[in-house]
């Protein structure tokens, strides 16, 4: 037998193998990732490894309030130190200006009694248990009557995910008190996602969720901000974002970095104008604040490693929502975030309002208690109220949802959902912050059978879509003005206690204003 003949058989014995290995590998492409005894097997990918890890299971987190507060004196000493040995101010800020807009100009709000809509069919109000003699929410309707500025950021999981709910409410305050812009936008994020608000190019980053705990490098796992996501790159990584809002028209953009050592960044205005910026390593927050009409930003990493965290897209008056999802989070991860950073942030943006959107991660069927819930959530608005110390805090209620059992053709409601809302509404009456009954103004709406006849909600009967958020906004914006017609009420009888009684209480200044009909701009 000759060594050519060897050889070919060999060879035809190999192409066979591999043909085999082919269609097995192909065939193995169309099973799904699962999971078996604790391992999951990931699908496999025909132009990459075919990978086998541990399963990963849902991070936890706990709450450490007794070293939430050294945490935040250590920022206070931290903020001292860089103070005395850099240029550097406390407000760790580098600007860069291109037209700078007109700060001074105010939108004015004429308020009048049309605008008091409690007590009409289906008004929900946000309900405020801050016993203060002017509450958070007080300010804060006050700021928006006034025509300041006003920030606001809304955390929650995927119920917002895309700037569901938040892009509609946004578009309504900002149509009402001014503003444009999309507000925060994430550098970059592990998964696609789709969000009508902006578009985003992002390359170079290696990418983090704080619910991938395990994920993250020891070295920057504590580093997240409330936004949840950061990206770390080196030279080349970079992010284009653009406004793709029907309300554009921002005059200021603010980058969010922190430096891992000592880097070089490039930032980009529309695509025209450039500017590099230095961001030292020396534990704090950076931001690259632009004030520029900044439809499209872009930043690119020349030297180092740093970590960007995203861009607020705003105007420097008017109201800017920002919209802080996380997928899967049931609030708690706010303790997997730093709070020196939080604390950093809040400084550099100056928030008026936290809202709470948290719940659907943790509806379970049949549950009658959600005491050990209610704990985690108190610690969760202690967090915040510490890290944001001016914000009002408004924790929504849980949104109705439904549930298909196995074989069954048709969905039920969650009857724990109006048992979550009860327990999440007693937290913040004893927290002292305010409370919005999401579950009421889903019942409002027509319940869930009026979101399934309507379109609003997804196949899963959990998840809204735009046009649902779209309906779930007009609710929240009713609330808000609520609030700054409440807030005109106050300025109102302020002035007209001195033409009447003192005892005249602020029930009876209601009454009266409301029967006369004065506003603001007209004469008593």
């Amino acid at each position: 037998m000759s060594r050519n003949y060897i050889s070919e058989k060999a060879g035809i014995a190999s192409l066979v193998l591999a043909a085999g290995v082919l269609v097995g590998v192909a065939a193995m492409a169309m099973i799904p990732s699962f999971t078996v005894a604790g391992l999951e097997f990931e699908r496999t990918n025909l132009f990459g490894s075919t990978t086998l890890a541990p399963a990963s299971a849902p991070a936890e987190f706990k709450a450490d309030i007794n070293n939430l507060d050294k945490e935040l004196e250590q920022f206070e000493q931290l903020k001292t130190v860089v103070a005395d040995t850099s240029e550097n101010e406390v407000r760790v800020v580098d600007t860069w200006c291109r037209q700078a807009p007109d700060t001074t100009v105010r939108k004015k709000i004429k308020a009048d009694s049309s605008w008091c809509l409690e007590g009409r069919p289906g008004f929900v109000p946000i309900e405020d248990y801050d016993t203060s003699a002017v509450s958070a929410l007080d300010r804060l309707g006050s700021k928006l009557l006034g025509g300041r500025p006003v920030r606001i950021a809304f955390m929650g999981d995927s119920f917002i995910e895309g700037d569901i709910i938040t892009s509609d409410l946004r578009k309504m305050m900002q149509a009402t008190f001014g503003g444009s812009g999309v507000g925060f936008i994430p550098a970059d994020i592990p998964f696609k996602i789709y969000n009508k608000s902006v578009t985003r190019l992002s390359s170079g980053w290696q990418s983090y969720s704080i619910m991938k705990q395990k994920s993250v490098p020891e070295i920057i796992r504590d580093k997240f901000l409330i936004s949840g996501y950061m990206a770390c790159g080196g030279p080349g990584a970079g992010t284009v974002w653009e406004d793709k809002t029907e309300n554009p028209g921002a005059d200021q953009a603010v980058i969010y970095l922190y430096s891992l050592s000592d880097s070089k960044v490039s930032v980009t205005v529309n695509g025209t104008d450039t500017c590099s910026f230095r961001i030292p390593a020396d534990g704090l927050l950076h931001s690259v604040e632009l004030q520029a009409a900044a439809d499209k930003v872009s930043i690119e990493v020349l030297s180092g490693e740093t970590i960007c965290y995203g861009v607020r897209i705003a105007t420097c008056t008017g109201v800017c929502i920002d919209n802080f999802s996380v997928r899967s989070n049931n609030g708690q991860a706010i303790f997997g975030a730093s709070a020196m950073l939080n604390r950093q942030l809040d400084e550099l943006v100056d928030y008026d309002m936290v809202i709470l959107q948290y719940g659907l991660n943790i509806l379970q069927d049949g549950k009658t208690s959600y005491i050990k819930y209610a704990q985690q959530l108190g610690d969760i608005v202690t967090y915040i109220r510490k890290c944001f110390p001016d914000a009002a805090v408004l924790v929504m209620g849980v949104s109705d949802r439904w549930i298909k059992d196995p074989g069954a053709e048709e969905f039920r409601p969650l009857e724990s959902a109006s048992i979550l809302t009860e327990a999440q509404r007693k937290v913040a009456e004893k927290t002292g912050v305010c409370f919005w009954n999401t579950y009421k103004a889903m019942e409002s709406l027509g319940g869930m059978s009026g979101f399934v006849e309507n379109g609003w909600v997804s196949a899963d009967h959990t998840h809204i879509n735009y046009r649902g958020g779209r309906a779930f906004a007009s609710k929240m914006y009713d609330a808000m003005l609520q609030c700054v017609f409440e807030a005109w009420d106050r300025k109102r009888a302020e002035e007209l206690a001195p033409v009447h009684s003192e005892g005249l209480d602020s029930l009876m200044r209601r009454e009266m204003l409301l029967q006369t009909g004065l506003a603001p701009a007209s004469g008593l």
